[in-house]
């Protein structure tokens, strides 16, 4: 339940806010008190927050812990250019419309491409690719 409140308050605009929940939720950085099966979706969700209120330690940090509470393989190279380019926006917060207005294409081809990129990638949400491509710095340009 306080998972969905963080998200909520983080699509609402309140990054600081979401970072205070699951840190205090959680127990702490590595969220020891979340449970096991969610402790890869809440890293993830506590790196993009941190990474919206300019935390890029914190954000790093959670979203490596992130990964090795998960670690399935990633495969970046199997991302299309335009996969690539729509999951960075996504990444970034940038919502379907957003990214389609910019790339003027549909909100259904961005839709098509975010399924595809998070088949290939093998994460089940926005939050988790942020998480992967935070890491990687072909993509994120780090």
């Amino acid at each position: 339940m306080r998972a969905q409140f963080a998200q909520i308050r983080l699509m609402s605009g309140d990054a600081r806010g979401c970072v205070q929940i699951l840190l205090e939720a959680g127990g702490g950085t590595w969220l020891p008190l979340a449970e096991p099966q969610f402790r890869a979706e809440l890293l993830a969700l506590l790196s993009t927050a941190a990474l919206r209120c300019g935390d890029r330690d914190t954000a790093g940090r959670s979203a490596d812990d992130a990964e090795a509470a998960v670690a399935p393989p990633r495969r970046l190279g199997l991302l299309t250019e335009r996969e690539r380019e729509i999951a960075e926006l996504a990444a970034e917060g940038k919502r379907s419309r957003e990214i389609a207005d910019r790339l003027f294409l549909s909100p259904r081809t961005v839709e098509a491409h975010l399924a595809s990129v998070y088949r290939k990638l093998e994460v089940s949400s926005r939050t988790a690719l942020a998480a992967v491509l935070l890491r990687m710095p072909d993509v994120r340009g780090r």
